[in-house]
């Protein structure tokens, strides 16, 4: 299985594509200027953390389970996640559902 990032991992990776927007010089009023560069901010973290959680809901796909997984290995992720439902846990659905929840609100 893919690597998943952890939230600080995402956020951090997150923070340094922001400060890396550049100024718009040809722009002269500076409020406009400022304000500009925060909405391209916002929108440079908001891709930074929706494509990695996308690809992430892709690759823990049912699909791509299927397809990538040889069938011992798919048996054996497929017991591992009904015992920790058994035990208490979430199941894997309800997981990726709340995490594109998630991504759709980012």
């Amino acid at each position: 299985l893919p690597h998943a990032p952890k939230a600080e991992e995402l956020m951090l990776r997150a923070r340094r594509r922001a400060a890396k927007v550049p100024r718009d010089a040809k722009e002269a009023n500076a409020k406009r200027r400022a304000a500009k560069q925060a909405a391209q901010r916002a929108d440079e973290v908001g891709q930074a953390v929706s494509v990695p959680l996308r690809q992430t809901l892709d690759a823990h796909s049912a699909e791509a389970f299927r397809r990538s997984l040889h069938p011992f290995e798919r048996a054996t992720a497929t017991l591992t996640a009904r015992q920790r439902v058994r035990t208490g846990g979430r199941e894997l659905e309800e997981v990726l559902r709340d995490l594109a929840d998630l991504r759709k609100a980012v």
